[in-house]
Order: C-alpha cells, then structure tokens, then sequence
C-alpha cells in the first residue's frame, strides 16, 4: 500500500507517493492539464492500480471544475476520465470499492447556496457515470465509505445548516432495491 502527500513546493500543489515495500518516495508527474497543481478541494481516490482526483476548483481561475483525471501506477501516465455529468458540485463525499467503482455523494452547487442530494457511480474500466436514486438527505462536506458491502454516505450539512453543525446521521445504498435508507444507531457513541 502506497501513501500519498499532497505537497506544496513553489506554491503548486502536487502528488507524492511512499512505496513501502521499495522503502522510496517519489513525485507523481502534474496533471498534464493542471500544470498550475492540483483542483483546490479535490477528491483523491485510489481504485485498483488507479488513483482519481476528481472536481475542485482550478487553482489559477477558480473555475469550478467537473472534470477527472486518472493517473495509473501501472504505466506511470496520467488519462483524462469522463467529465461528472450534471451540474458542477463542490465539497462532496466520495468512496471506492478499491476495484473499478468510485462513489459521488452531494456535495453544493457551483453558487454554494444549495446542498445537493444527488448521486454518481463511476466505471473506471468503462469511463462511465451512471446517475443513481438521489439520497434521503441533502449533504455537503459528508464521507463516504465502504463498509460490509454497502456505501454510507455520514454527516455533511444541509442547506439550512450552512457549515454550523453536522448531521450526525448515516445513509446506506442498497444495491438491491436502489434505494437510500437513512442508517439508524450509525453512530451509537455520538450524543
């Protein structure tokens, strides 16, 4: 298992990664379109050999950006990934299946007055968004993970809470029926 640093030198921000098992670390080449660093507020996933950033703002225009780059440990290269379909989204939750799929949970709009309840599965292998049932809850700034098969998508505010206090609720996908379902006793240690 490698670890990633995001690094900061010459004030562009960029990828370095520790190989435990060649006792060695390295820098990832920049992202041939972002030579100005990485998106600010970009999500950075590893899915197989693959490694993801995906939207942000571009660091130079602060542009909102939908797009994804996939850099592969395998040929040592950067791919251009298929754009996030649907409006531009801002701080949102995001989980692999460490295989092939990439989870993108709410997030807000590219104004930042609207959390969003939206949801993207990423192919990898395919380049391929596929839209799936929107959440229970609008979030923002939530977390996604992969736990006993399913996504959780935990936390984030809400339109209404504007960054002043979390949810503190869960809600997990189920494959079977596509549905969103909120996760009761999720956080039995929150009070």
């Amino acid at each position: 298992m490698v670890t990633l640093t995001i690094t900061k030198p010459h004030g562009v921000t960029t990828l370095s990664v520790y190989d435990p098992e060649k006792a060695c670390s390295y820098d990832l080449p920049p992202i041939p379109e972002m030579v100005d660093g990485l998106p600010m507020f970009s999500q950075i996933i590893e899915v197989g050999s693959d490694l993801m950033v995906i939207g942000g703002f571009d660091p130079v225009s602060w542009r909102v950006l939908d797009s994804v780059f996939i850099y592969n440990f395998k040929s040592m290269s950067w791919r251009r990934g298929a754009d996030m379909p649907g409006q531009q989204r801002l701080l949102f939750g995001c989980s692999s299946d460490s295989e092939k799929m990439v989870l993108v949970t709410g997030g807000h709009n590219d104004d930042k007055n609207v959390a969003l309840r939206s949801v993207l599965l990423y192919d990898v292998e395919k380049d391929k968004w596929i839209v799936l049932p929107n959440m229970v809850m609008e979030r923002y700034e939530c977390k996604c993970i992969l736990t006993e098969g399913n996504f959780h998508v935990i936390d984030g505010y809400t339109t209404c809470t504007r960054g002043h206090h979390f949810q503190q609720s869960a809600e997990l996908f189920d494959f079977d029926t596509s549905q969103w379902c909120i996760k009761d006793n999720f956080f039995p240690y929150i009070m």
